[in-house]
């Protein structure tokens, strides 16, 4: 029998470290994994359906779809869960459309709010540069699908 787990970690670590209310008029950051992070995003028609619904979305301030999982920077929500909550079912009933069988996203992602403007910007140029560092460009703005609002990434 396994000893429990101290109550500050979990095999489901992510339910323990997820927000349970988000402060009103900061930034939320938020990273969500393909369903075992497979790198369904490497096909070009699902990445640009995805990157689309990220990109117009009215909360939006910067957003990279990676092979296997997407940053999303949302201004003052409050309600991220539900944004995410929304965004993951979109795009999921859109990719059944084109062909995606099962599941698309983890059950569960990662937030994390920015407190600052220099929190912000740090962690903009973080998400825009996420691309260079898994090698798939060489330089800000050369990847296909990255927007920030703010012009960062040149």
């Amino acid at each position: 029998m396994e000893p429990p787990l101290p109550r500050t970690w979990s095999r489901h670590r992510a339910s323990l470290l997820r927000l349970d209310h988000y402060p009103e008029g900061y930034p939320v950051h938020v990273t969500i994994g393909t369903h075992e992070r497979r790198a369904v995003f490497s096909s070009s028609p699902l990445a640009d359906l995805v990157f689309r619904i990220l990109k117009t979305h009215e909360r939006t301030l910067a957003a990279v779809v990676m092979p296997d999982h997407v940053h999303w920077i949302l201004d003052c929500m409050e309600r991220a869960p539900e944004a995410v909550k929304d965004f993951k079912s979109l795009s999921t009933r859109l990719a059944w459309d084109l062909g995606v069988e099962g599941r698309l996203w983890q059950r569960s992602y990662f937030d994390r709010v920015l407190r600052d403007r220099e929190s912000l910007a740090k962690t903009v140029r973080y998400v825009l540069a996420n691309p260079i560092r898994a090698g798939l460009v060489g330089r800000l703005g050369e990847y296909r699908w990255g927007y920030d609002r703010f012009r960062l990434s040149g």
